[in-house]
């Protein structure tokens, strides 16, 4: 199908070389210190937790969101990534747009030559993410340049 060049693939991995700084690096998940306050009458202690986020627009209807968040498991923080979009990109029999999904309902999100290179953006922001994802993006990239 040929929806990315070889090109495009190279210039990817070339660039993602060149990186050294990761945005789990850069940004740090903020906690105020806890202070008395009042409510209903009764007293608790307040506090406030600011997660990172960093959004890159690809168009109007589609976007990234990269966010820090705490793991699941653990003290350590993680580097989220999110591909945002209209739901009436999603290929569904009927159309999802005004009607809840059914159980157990699928739909597709089609990757074409309009949107192919949006999702090589992706992947090249996800080898931003941490030195991890850096890793494991230059592995995959070599491997498919290698065939």
């Amino acid at each position: 199908m040929n929806l990315i060049s070889l090109k495009n693939l190279e210039n990817t991995l070339e660039y993602l070389e060149k990186q050294k700084q990761f945005i789990e690096d850069h940004f740090m998940i903020t906690r105020e210190r806890f202070r008395p306050h009042q409510f209903g009458g009764m007293d608790f202690e307040f506090s406030r937790i600011s997660y990172p986020l960093l959004i890159r627009s690809f168009n109007d209807n589609q976007l990234s969101e990269m966010v820090i968040r705490e793991q699941q498991y653990g003290s350590k923080t993680q580097a989220m990534l999110y591909f945002c979009f209209s739901i009436l990109e999603l290929k569904t029999a009927t159309p999802l747009l005004n009607r809840t999904a059914t159980l157990k309902e699928h739909a597709l999100l089609v990757i074409n030559q309009n949107n192919a290179s949006i999702f090589l953006e992706m992947f090249k922001i996800f080898g931003l993410l941490s030195q991890a994802h850096h890793n494991d993006v230059l592995k995959i990239l070599e491997k498919i340049l290698q065939n």
